[in-house]
């Protein structure tokens, strides 16, 4: 936040997690209110089959997942509620597909260290453990997170997150590709939804979430700003949604993210 263009104005659209991922990868949530654990989504109108029509690449890389694991199989610190693919019948149905594009954490490095084999689009995410909500593991992860909503700022598992970020982010900004001056990247880190206890009359903050953006070196050279810098228009997921649509030059999906704002303040004025 100290580094980078930070937005104070941007947030969530709903709760739980995953109908708040939804909106990023499809355009809309689905009137979904749970997270699904199996396919429950038919739409093949999304995210990842415009980029593949449009002959770009796309990999989500999970926390957990081993490379010998199924992608749309929940198996020991994995959960296919990590990502939002596996929701989705039409990559779900393509097991070798669903391998393919739904891989380990670690091969994020591999890929990275040239341009030839980075995706155009890349999903990471963190484990239960590491995400900044868990674990909440029956009873000490439940009892800790309990205790958690009742102290300030609701600090339970925030080094773990912390953590995270720490070994993850120097992947992508140390990698070749990232560093490669030829080439625009932006990272974006950011949540799913604030911390959303209404039932018990704590820590909802109107779904207002942390969203950082980090351009690479050629991406500043071509038009971003560089950080730090604060942005305070209204952004939320399918702000996201329309950002990656514009920079990958793909077409809208929905009317949320057709009508959604860009997350045009993180560029120059006129930089294209």
């Amino acid at each position: 936040i100290n580094a980078y263009g930070f937005s104070s104005n941007s947030y969530g659209l709903t709760h739980p997690s995953l109908p708040n991922y939804y909106p990023i990868v499809g355009g809309t949530d689905y009137g979904l209110t749970y997270n699904c654990a199996s396919p429950c989504i038919s739409s093949d109108d999304i995210l990842t089959a415009n980029i593949d029509a449009a002959g770009k690449t796309w990999r989500g890389y999970a926390q957990s997942l081993t490379y010998d694991g199924n992608p749309l199989v929940s198996s020991g610190d994995y959960a296919t509620d990590q990502l939002p693919f596996p929701a989705f019948e039409a990559i779900a149905s393509d097991p070798t597909y669903a391998k393919t594009h739904i891989v380990p954490l670690q091969q994020m490095a591999i890929d990275l260290q040239s341009a030839e084999t980075a995706p155009n689009f890349a999903w990471f995410a963190a484990n239960e453990d590491f995400n900044g909500e868990g674990p909440v593991d029956f009873p000490w992860g439940m009892l800790k997170f309990a205790i958690g909503q009742l102290e300030p700022k609701h600090p339970y598992n925030v080094p773990a997150l912390d953590q995270f970020l720490s070994e993850t982010v120097p992947v992508v900004i140390n990698s070749a590709t990232w560093n490669d001056p030829t080439r625009k990247s932006a990272l974006f880190v950011t949540f799913d939804e604030d911390n959303n206890n209404t039932s018990l009359g704590i820590g909802n903050d109107d779904n207002h979430i942390v969203m950082v953006v980090i351009p690479s070196p050629g991406a500043v050279a071509a038009g971003m700003r560089g950080g730090p810098f604060v942005v305070s228009t209204y952004y939320n997921h399918y702000s996201l949604l329309r950002t990656i649509e514009d920079s990958l030059g793909l077409p809208r999906l929905t009317n949320n993210d057709t009508y959604a704002n860009p997350m045009s303040e993180f560029w120059v004025a006129g930089a294209v």
